[in-house]
């Protein structure tokens, strides 16, 4: 428990860093009239899982490919809505059942400025999440989530300078309610990155989720990717992730690949 906690504050405490050149839902805004289209392809799989006590077991899970549009838009200086609906396949090797094909998780969201100085902003995002129909895995510790549930998140950022290279940090807070058997979430998500040449973007990302249900779970996860701007417009970004730590909560280790469309 202490060690969750420990980790939530940690990227909490990162808030007072964010990107230089904002990337997907960061606390930055699109100006109005303009935005940004990342479509992302993954594949993953798991085949451990963290038990109550966090200790890994073995076991074969699932195997899972989804896709996902993630879009924002610039509706004034000060809002801008978010769009990010996603499909998915779910492979389980035990059965029944067999796997599930459809909505994964996907959001409806606005985001508003709170507060900006110099290159620093603090922005609230609130919105609804649709987690799919995936419930009846729960017993296999995969993610049992409700239907429908509200998301609300506090987002902050500052660009900075690593002495040559333009350096950032991205860092959320949020809240996910309780509907139906889900318990409510605790989040938090921290994006660094490095630009070392003006054409290319390091990033290494933590999401991190709580979750105080009737089944306790947390999970941690790492991912590390690097995108390519090969014209003013298109980006390519490709990338690995795992979850290195968790508790009632499958062992994920996949790959990514994105398109990015700025407009």
């Amino acid at each position: 428990m202490r060690k969750s906690w420990l980790l939530l504050v940690a990227c909490a405490a990162a808030a007072i860093l964010a990107a230089a050149r904002p990337t997907a839902a960061s606390a930055f805004l699109q100006p109005p009239g303009e935005g940004q289209l990342i479509t992302t392809l993954r594949f993953s799989r798991a085949d451990a899982g963290f038990g109550a006590s966090g200790r890994l077991k073995s076991g074969a899970f699932y195997s899972k490919a989804e896709i996902q549009a993630y879009a924002e838009y610039g509706i004034a200086e000060w809002a801008t809505l978010v769009f990010a609906p996603s499909v998915m396949h779910l492979h389980v090797k035990a059965a029944p059942p067999p796997g599930y094909t459809g909505l994964g998780d996907s959001e409806l969201a606005a985001r508003v400025r709170v507060l900006a100085y110099g290159p620093a902003i603090v922005s609230l995002q609130a919105g609804v999440l649709t987690r799919g129909d995936v419930a009846g895995f729960g017993h296999r510790g995969l993610p049992g989530k409700a239907a429908l549930q509200g998301d609300i998140r506090l987002l902050a950022g500052l660009g900075f300078a690593c002495g040559p290279f333009a350096c950032f940090a991205d860092a959320q807070a949020g809240y996910r309610s309780h509907v139906a058997q889900a318990g409510s979430e605790i989040r938090a998500d921290l994006t660094l990155g490095l630009r070392p040449v003006p054409d290319v973007l390091l990033l290494a990302q933590s999401f991190s989720s709580l979750s105080r249900g009737a089944v306790r779970t947390e999970s941690h996860k790492l991912q590390l990717s690097a995108i390519y701007d090969f014209s003013k417009h298109w980006s390519f970004q490709l990338g690995l992730f795992a979850t290195v730590l968790g508790r009632n909560a499958p062992r994920e280790r996949g790959v990514l690949s994105a398109v990015w469309l700025r407009f």
